[in-house]
């Protein structure tokens, strides 16, 4: 069995509740095991026996409508890249002001090289960098809302991506790393 992240987009926002005991036990009665949810906002950690990352997304989505009433958009991250991603630490050599906001987006599809990055925001208030094939880091500084960064992605790549903040990220980790 190899341990996995689901990436829940938008849960637990307006009408779209979901209390994660719930969430727990749907992802075990699709047979996945060591499932444990991190916050409410849609971050699943379990073990499969099924390796394809898009398979168990569809699978994840599918069972979310059905249980739950409502489509929610879901990646699947291995251990093993979040392991290499805590490894590569996208914010070591960044300088960050006291109050930056770091958060890592995570993409569906490899970023490609027809994408214009690194990204600075025109007025500064925040900055987009890769930070793996299907990742990317961004730095929000402390006077921006988080809205503008994430109108940006938005507009960049749809629901093909998903935001957390790189704490959620380490305890993710942390989570993963318990669990063998």
């Amino acid at each position: 069995m190899k341990h996995y992240v689901a990436l829940l987009r938008g849960i637990n926002l307006g009408k779209r509740r979901v209390k994660m005991e719930e969430l727990r036990a749907m992802f075990e009665r699709m047979g996945h095991s060591g499932v444990r949810t991190l916050q409410a906002s849609g971050n699943v950690v379990f073990a499969s026996k099924n390796g394809d990352h898009a398979t168990l997304a569809a699978a994840i989505e599918a069972q979310i409508v059905q249980t739950f009433g409502f489509d929610s958009p879901t990646l699947v991250v291995s251990a093993a890249e979040i392991a290499a991603l805590i490894k590569r630490d996208p914010f070591a050599k960044e300088t960050l002001s006291a109050g930056s906001r770091t958060h890592i987006t995570f993409l569906t599809q490899p970023l490609g090289k027809n994408r214009s990055l690194p990204y600075i925001a025109p007025d500064k208030s925040f900055r987009i960098f890769p930070a793996g094939s299907h990742q990317l880091a961004c730095v929000v500084e402390p006077t921006t809302s988080s809205l503008s960064y994430m109108d940006y992605l938005g507009k960049q790549f749809g629901e093909e991506a998903t935001t957390r903040t790189w704490k959620t990220v380490q305890k993710l980790h942390d989570l993963l790393s318990e669990a063998g």
